[in-house]
């Protein structure tokens, strides 16, 4: 008899004695490898490995008719690979379900969160919302109008920086800020006169920070806290809105959050991220105040990135403090980026490889505030940008990093068939000494401006 390697296996290693038997039954181990077809040699390495003796040999010296015990060998069910293409594909439905539940159940909390902040807001705003403006026309003619993305980064409003805590390279107080976006507007307004094509969509891109809040109270002394920060800043942004919506056919903001506006002292991640912040309050009260004006849109990030279509590019906005340096891992390099280099090829590395293809879809370009810094650099097929800051250098910045930038803002403009194709540094370091006379008004004196006195209870 041919013995398998099953076989063989199990009588090497004498499963449930079945190599003992074997010998008993043969006599000994000469007829044992005889009946089994096995070398003698080797069935004796087998016994002796087992510790087995052979027994006597009869007076024949062999026994005539060796019956040797059978091998059970246990066969291994293999399922049809159909079967287990269903399973796997069955497995894979269960884990998208229990993800979209998951899903569902975020998006219905941040919604049932806006929606309450909403209703606390109506009656507050319902008497005071700003009126409809005249609205201008449509730019017609052969040429297809321009669109404008005003980079409004950074704004840090409620915050005090003393000239002397900074050697008079800067200042900033609510009148100065104030200053400083009626300046911006008035260059806006400047490029879109002179400009033949004419502009049928401005964008404000309010991409965090937009309140001091109490972050740093080492670097500015404060007007107010987050609370009342909020509501004031709220209405400055809505008189930046309603004189837009005047002169542009098309006015669209859009809202994320920083890190200076959290309630929290550790930044949250998700949508709790926008759920536990006064800037979301900022959003909804400055779109409450404009509910009046139609031509205005308001757009706010349900998370970390507010990812939307301009001209024929795909923008993604984010205010920048969850990047490696300032908590993240895309790859900027150090806080306020004093190295210039490695953070070009740092980003430019990680960019590449999310826009390789550049196809429909892709992120094209990226929009990042929070480090004041002015840089535009191309990836591949996209580009990124980290927007300036109107506030400038403070003592946090002066002592810490020893490098900032001036107080700026950045124009972008889009073509509808080419994307981007200009980017302009509005650049507010003269604008430090100024009066009371800025179209736009703070709430800390009860008039009120453009705003038609919506505050006027708050200041009474």
């Amino acid at each position: 008899m041919a013995l398998t390697e099953q076989e063989r296996a199990a009588y090497r290693e004498n499963h449930d004695g079945i190599l003992a038997r074997a010998i008993e039954a043969a006599g000994s181990i000469s007829a044992a490898a005889r009946a089994l077809g096995v070398g003698k040699s080797t069935v004796g390495d087998w016994a002796a490995a087992n510790g087995i003796v052979s027994p006597a040999c009869n007076a024949a010296g062999r026994r005539s008719v060796v019956q040797l015990p059978k091998v059970e060998v246990v066969t291994k069910h293999v399922e049809p690979e159909e079967v287990l293409r269903l399973r796997a594909r069955a497995e894979r439905a269960e884990a998208e379900s229990r993800s979209a539940k998951a899903q569902l159940k975020y998006a219905a909390k941040h919604s049932n969160i806006v929606s309450d902040v909403r209703d606390m807001l109506a009656p507050t705003v319902a008497n005071f919302a700003l009126p409809a403006p005249a609205r201008p026309r449509p730019v017609r003619g052969k040429r297809k109008p321009l669109t404008y993305i005003w980079h409004f980064n950074d704004l840090h409003a409620g915050e005090i920086v003393a000239p002397r805590v900074v050697n008079d390279v800067n200042a900033y107080n609510p009148q100065i800020m104030m200053a400083r976006v009626q300046h911006t507007m008035d260059t806006l307004l400047k490029l879109a006169a002179d400009d033949g094509n004419g502009f049928g969509e401005l964008v404000i891109a309010v991409n965090g920070d937009t309140i001091g809040g109490d972050l740093h109270l080492e670097s500015a002394e404060y007007v107010a806290r987050a609370g009342r920060q909020s509501i004031a800043a709220a209405g400055v942004l809505a008189q930046v809105g309603y004189e837009a919506a005047q002169v542009f056919p098309r006015v669209r903001f859009l809202g994320t959050v920083g890190n200076h506006p959290r309630t929290t002292r550790k930044m949250p991640t998700g949508s709790a991220r926008v759920d536990t912040s006064w800037e979301l309050l900022l959003h909804e009260l400055t779109r409450a105040l404009l509910t009046n004006v139609k031509n205005v849109e308001y757009e706010t990030a349900s998370g970390y990135t507010l990812t939307t279509t301009i001209g024929p590019d795909t923008y993604a906005f984010a205010h920048g403090d969850a990047t490696k340096g300032g908590g993240g891992s895309l790859g900027i390099p150090a806080y306020g980026l004093k190295r210039a280099h490695d953070a070009n090829r740092e980003w430019s590395l990680v960019l590449a490889q999310m826009t390789q293809a550049a196809a429909s879809g892709v992120i094209k370009r990226s929009r990042y505030a929070h480090f004041h810094s002015f840089m535009h650099w191309q990836a591949g097929m996209a580009d990124i940008m980290l927007g300036p800051s109107p506030k400038g250098v403070d003592p946090f910045v002066k002592d810490q990093l020893g490098r900032y930038s001036p107080p700026m803002f950045v124009i972008e403009v889009v073509h509808p068939d080419h994307g981007m194709i200009g980017l302009h540094p509005v650049d507010l370091t003269s604008i430090v000494d100024v009066d009371a006379s800025s179209r736009y008004v703070w709430n800390d004196d009860g008039s009120l401006g453009m705003a038609a006195d919506v505050y006027a209870d708050w200041t009474s």
